[in-house]
């Protein structure tokens, strides 16, 4: 009966670590652009709400098929890969996939990091409370 606190513990761990992590990461990267900090905090507020979406779905992964680490960080790089699919379908025309592609380099830029380290950090958090 262990495995629904589990898998529920799993996902709001992921979207909080995985909201947590772009939200510092993007405010970061927005400051270091030459943003001000009041516009890049709240850019970052945006992007942590955004990935919160992918943190819970990697985080629901990693609880429902009781991931380790390796498995952690896989389902995080498919979590950025879906969302470059997911960007390239929704927004280019028949002949733009390849600029698309090209231009969605953003996403893993932003994305890639905080998603593979809450994969991670969520089959650690997982191994030490239901082991």
């Amino acid at each position: 009966m262990q495995r629904i606190p589990r898998i529920l513990v799993c996902t709001f761990l992921g979207a909080l670590l995985c909201a947590l992590l772009t939200a510092t990461l993007f405010a970061l990267m927005s400051m270091v652009d030459g943003t001000r900090a009041s516009e890049a905090l709240a850019y970052g507020v945006v992007a942590g709400v955004v990935a919160a979406f992918f943190g819970t779905v990697v985080g629901m992964v990693v609880g429902i098929f009781n991931l380790g680490l390796l498995g952690g960080a896989l389902a995080g790089l498919l979590a950025t890969a879906g969302a470059v699919v997911f960007y390239i379908l929704t927004f280019s025309r028949p002949n733009q996939y390849s600029y698309f592609l090209g231009e969605s380099i953003i996403i893993v830029i932003v994305l890639a990091l905080p998603v593979i380290i809450t994969g991670i950090l969520v089959a650690v958090v997982k191994n030490r409370l239901f082991t």
